[in-house]
């Protein structure tokens, strides 16, 4: 095994940077807790269009005191706040207390729901709408 840490920063969970104790790290929950880290950072950037946590000070910061989520970012961009939670339980500092992949697609904020704008994917879009005009980019060109 290589003790060189490989990622992107941002999507590797704390325990990876050793933050935080990792436990049994070649357990199949060990390793879907860490991709339950990255989906989070991929949701987050996908709707704010900017990472998470700027620095690895801030990350540690949020390591030690986990009600600090930077929940104003998305709440800012008109996430609801049943996707600021799914955000923060699938991004929790402490690996067997994240949402699992089965607990989360049971998240509220994953219930289809009819009204528009309202539910993840309706925001994702608009998010993607958005970059697609910053950009100057016909979104349909894109399709």
């Amino acid at each position: 095994m290589s003790s060189t840490l490989k990622g992107t920063l941002g999507f590797l969970a704390p325990e990876l940077h050793g933050f935080v104790k990792a436990g049994n790290e070649l357990s199949p929950r060990s390793a879907q807790a860490a991709d339950m880290w990255s989906l989070g950072e991929t949701a987050f950037r996908m709707l704010t269009g900017e990472p998470t946590f700027k620095t690895m000070g801030l990350l540690a910061d949020y390591v030690q005191m986990p009600d600090r989520f930077p929940s104003n970012a998305l709440l800012a961009r008109g996430v609801r706040s049943e996707g600021c939670d799914f955000i923060k339980r699938v991004m929790t500092p402490t690996s067997g207390e994240r949402l699992t992949a089965k607990d989360a697609l049971l998240h509220d904020w994953m219930e289809p729901d009819t009204s528009p704008g309202l539910g993840p994917s309706s925001t994702v879009f608009e998010r993607y709408e958005e970059f697609c005009v910053q950009q100057l980019i016909s979104c349909s060109d894109l399709a």
